[in-house]
């Protein structure tokens, strides 16, 4: 008999303090759909500025899969991107003597006259080799949720590609699951080249002379 009262006490006092919660909630909502109003007619009466309330956008951080630990980390410029499949020791092994590597974000286009301007997104990069200070490749490298629209945008590339009188385009899958190089008829010592891995494209723009490092570094990523 004493358990029963017990749970029935236990359970009105939980009805009510619930009850209590759902009021207040009401109560708030109810408020704040006229607080903007008497803000307005304050704002127009002593052109005040009224201040949101609105917290700051917060920058969403980029996971870091570790193991079986998910670490959130922010992604503060393309130079630290989490992101970036290459870096300077990769280029140092794939041959590039005293070398350099100027990471920044995707900038639209390839190869300098080809527009790829609608896969703009935050999380595309671009590095520029520097070898004893002197140009030696560009590379772009473009992120995709899955494979197949990686290769879904690297048809379409190299049809965009084809299109364009200069160049002429010989896919040979060399390189990753799908390749083909553009020959350019107007820079006959560079190499053109657009390469598929898993759910990233690259892009290589390089002078002929370093054909075989390029290759190297194709195999580190």
């Amino acid at each position: 008999m004493q358990k029963t009262t017990v749970f029935f006490i236990s359970a009105a006092v939980t009805i009510v303090a619930v009850i209590g919660v759902l009021l207040g909630y009401k109560y708030l909502l109810r408020h704040s759909t006229d607080l903007p109003d008497q803000q307005v007619q304050q704002s127009e009466t002593s052109n005040n500025i009224v201040e949101s309330n609105k917290p700051d956008e917060i920058t969403k951080p980029e996971l870091i899969i570790n193991g079986d630990t998910d670490t959130p980390k922010i992604i503060d410029t393309p130079e630290n991107s989490v992101l970036a499949s290459i870096n300077i020791e990769k280029v140092t092994k794939a041959g590039f003597m005293d070398a350099d590597v100027k990471i920044s974000s995707f900038s639209g286009a390839i190869f300098e006259t080809v527009d790829l301007g609608e896969y703009n997104d935050d999380e595309n990069l671009e590095y520029k080799i520097l070898e004893n200070n002197i140009n030696s490749g560009i590379i772009s490298e473009l992120i995709f949720p899955d494979e197949k629209i990686a290769e879904n945008v690297y048809q379409s590339i190299k049809n965009k590609i084809d299109g364009i009188s200069i160049f002429t385009v010989n896919e040979t899958n060399q390189y990753g699951e799908l390749s083909f190089f553009a020959n350019n008829a107007e820079e006959k010592n560079s190499v053109f080249l657009v390469v598929k891995k898993g759910t990233r494209l690259y892009t290589f723009h390089y002078p002929a002379r370093n054909h075989n490092k390029i290759k190297n570094l194709i195999g580190l990523i």
